[in-house]
């Protein structure tokens, strides 16, 4: 299977995908943080450390949801294939965000709690795209081919808080505001599931005969644990992801309470990072790991972070 016909798809899917997800990151502190703010979901009476924890309990349910059911998406997309189960987690990324846009519609905390849980169970639509990157690459192209699918991540991470940032403005368009963008995300992801349908061949064997364990992520960690080799790399890829997820999860209350930032404020100041990442992963990256060992470029890169 050419790769040039196949990673296109990846990068267009990968792009969309974290554009719809990231749409949410400049929204999300002014509808629990600043009751000044017409996107505030909580009472009059709610406390500012009850929007803290509510916000940080959103952000973890989605985490929580996706740590059970990444790795059976995984298997499953083993043994039925990658396109059915990409386009099935991406349908269920559009059917939360409609879910969440109406939430926020009728201000119902259940629902948006409900949502993010949904779209954590089907969000493991990233992670079965990057197996096609894996299935279609020759040893030789993985860091480039990985490194062109990293750069769908960094540009999704700038056009999406980006767009979030503006549609979700009623300053800027009367009817913008937050219902409209979680509408918009959702559209983004049906658009996706339209593009995987009708372009995207499969890319996996498929072993139809493997069998599916629901306790995988469990099984995982204790693998990890007990994996001497390559231990190190997990957990440094924990670390990671923790720092990462932290930052971009809480960043935007930092910049509201302490420089006032609106949505679009934030939405700009992530398309900065954005900009940033696209460089690194396409041009720093696959000429570092050219000539450097990849333990090294992974510690240069987490002390620069």
């Amino acid at each position: 299977m050419k790769t040039t016909k196949v990673l296109p798809i990846v990068f267009v899917t990968i792009l969309i995908e974290v554009i719809g997800f990231s749409m949410i990151i400049p929204i999300l502190p002014f509808m629990f943080i600043d009751p000044s703010s017409p996107s505030y979901q909580l009472s009059a009476s709610a406390t500012q450390d009850t929007g803290y924890l509510l916000l940080g309990l959103l952000f973890s349910l989605y985490t929580f949801a996706q740590f059970f059911a990444n790795p059976v998406f995984g298997q499953f997309s083993d043994k039925l294939g990658r396109r059915p189960l990409l386009k099935g987690a991406i349908l269920g990324t559009a059917v939360s965000n409609v879910m969440f846009a109406f939430g926020v519609l009728f201000g119902s905390l259940p629902v948006l709690f409900i949502a993010r849980f949904f779209d954590g169970i089907t969000g493991g639509s990233v992670a079965i795209a990057q197996s096609v990157v894996a299935d279609i690459s020759e040893p030789k192209d993985r860091a480039k081919n990985f490194g062109i699918a990293g750069a769908a991540l960094g540009l999704g991470f700038m056009v999406g808080p980006f767009l979030g940032g503006i549609l979700s403005n009623a300053e800027i368009v009367s009817w913008f505001g937050p219902f409209f963008a979680f509408m918009v995300s959702a559209g983004f992801s049906f658009v996706n599931v339209i593009i995987l349908h009708v372009m995207l061949p499969e890319t996996s064997p498929m072993d139809k005969s493997l069998d599916v364990n629901i306790f995988a992520s469990i099984k995982n960690i204790k693998e990890m644990v007990e994996n001497k080799t390559n231990r190190a790399m997990y957990g440094s890829a924990f670390m990671f992801s923790f720092a990462f997820t932290l930052f971009t999860s809480f960043f935007g209350v930092f910049l509201l309470e302490r420089f006032g930032y609106s949505e679009t404020n934030i939405g700009l100041l992530f398309f900065y990072v954005g900009i940033i990442s696209i460089i690194s992963q396409v041009q720093l990256i696959p000429r570092m790991d050219a000539v450097y060992q990849q333990y090294k470029v992974c510690i240069v890169s987490a002390l620069v972070m």
